[in-house]
This record gives structure tokens, sequence and C-alpha cells, in this order.
């Protein structure tokens, strides 16, 4: 079920910076983008009320830091960046979550890891960002 749910998360990301860039080409701002991402994170958890003391301080920080990249990606595109060099430039996510979980969360790191690595690094420089 968790492949299908990657997939699925997949197809949504894959297909934002396109929305964000035709919201930007109908003269939308970055704050209405941002608010209009708000409204719809609301709208999807409506089903999932149950919130514990404990998980809602991190969970907040978890929602600012993504809101933060967000921003930054919304700003990037609306100053002119190309989604096409943009998305995989800050899809190098991946590396900064595989180094967290291996340094902070006791995550393991293996050979078939490590290719990942090499492979999105090799990608991004033939971008030649």
């Amino acid at each position: 079920m968790w492949i299908l749910l990657g997939i699925l998360a997949a197809l949504c990301w894959g297909i934002y910076p396109a929305l964000m860039k035709i919201a930007n080409r109908k003269n939308s701002t970055t704050k209405i983008i941002m608010i209009g991402m708000a409204v719809g994170a609301a709208v999807i958890s409506l089903g999932s009320a149950n919130i514990s003391a404990i998980a809602l301080i991190p969970s907040i920080i978890t929602g600012l830091v993504w809101a933060s990249g967000m921003f930054f990606a919304q700003k990037a595109i609306s100053l002119g960046a190309d989604i096409s060099r943009l998305t995989p430039l800050y899809n190098t996510n991946t590396l900064v979550a595989v180094f967290i979980g291996v340094l902070f969360l006791g995550e393991s790191i293996n050979l078939t890891k490590l290719l990942g690595v090499a492979l999105i690094v090799l990608g991004i420089w033939t971008l030649r960002i």
C-alpha cells in the first residue's frame, strides 16, 4: 500500500509545479498560491481528527518547513524559473532526507542507497544548473 501512496504523491508533486506556473501566468501571487495550498491541506486533513498534544508541535514544525519549501519553489517560479530545471533541483530533497535518516534517525545505508544518491547527483550535474 505504501508504494501506491508513494506513486500518488509523486504524481501530485509532479503536477503542482505546472499548476504553480499556470497560476503565475494568470497574475497570481505567491501569497495567493500559499493560501490555496493551506486551504487544500486543511480540506484534505479534515478526515484525520485524531490530534495528540505530544504530536502537535513537531507537526506544526513539519508544516512550517514544508510551507517554506513551497514558498521558495513558488518564488523561483514567479521569478521565471523553468520548472524543467527547478523541479530536479528541489527534488534533491531526497539527498537531504537520506542523510538525515542515516545521521539522525538511525537508518541504514547500503550500496543501493549510495548508488541512488550518486545517480541523483549525476542527474543534477547533467542539467548544468
